[in-house]
């Protein structure tokens, strides 16, 4: 069975360890990466588009070389926490599937992991794209939340992983 981006991405925030199973038992890979991707480059042009239009515009403004490496830098900035996240869970998960390890199933079911992560990222980072300022304590209690939801979809990705012996046997 496979899913489309829609019901993998709602699939981990309602209903994870049906969703996690269907990632790990698609035949040909089940897009979680580049749902990531997607979601990553969305993130970022929704929570930075006024910061981008001003430094596009200085840079059209003056020799229209600095806009680039100020977008990169945006966007590195950006998506650094993202891809420390996604590659640690790939990293642990592969580490605890043990003998019944397979890479690229493993990184499927750490982006897959990750989206509730970028979604509560995403949903406070809009509120201060819209109220320009979201109080510290509430950045810190939005992270926590959304870290300790990951974990949690990390140590069911475990399972699915570790099942994954069961079935070859």
């Amino acid at each position: 069975m496979r899913l489309g981006r829609a019901a993998r991405m709602g699939g981990m925030l309602v209903a994870p360890r049906a969703t996690l199973g269907v990632v790990d038992g698609s035949a040909q890979g089940a897009g979680m990466i580049g749902d990531a991707v997607l979601f990553i480059v969305a993130r970022f042009f929704a929570t930075q588009l006024p910061v981008l239009v001003v430094v596009v515009w200085r840079g059209f403004a003056g020799s229209g070389r600095l806009a680039l490496p100020e977008v990169l830098r945006l966007f590195q900035q950006t998506v650094f926490t993202d891809l420390v996240v996604i590659l640690g869970a790939a990293v642990i998960i592969s580490v605890a599937a043990g003998k019944a390890r397979r890479a690229e199933r493993d990184a499927e079911l750490a982006a897959a992991s990750w989206l509730p992560f970028a979604a509560i990222g995403t949903a406070v980072g809009l509120v201060e794209a819209l109220l320009r300022e979201v109080p510290r304590p509430v950045w810190d209690a939005a992270f926590f939340v959304a870290l300790a939801w990951t974990l949690y979809l990390v140590v069911l990705a475990i399972g699915v992983a570790r099942r994954r012996a069961a079935k070859a046997t």
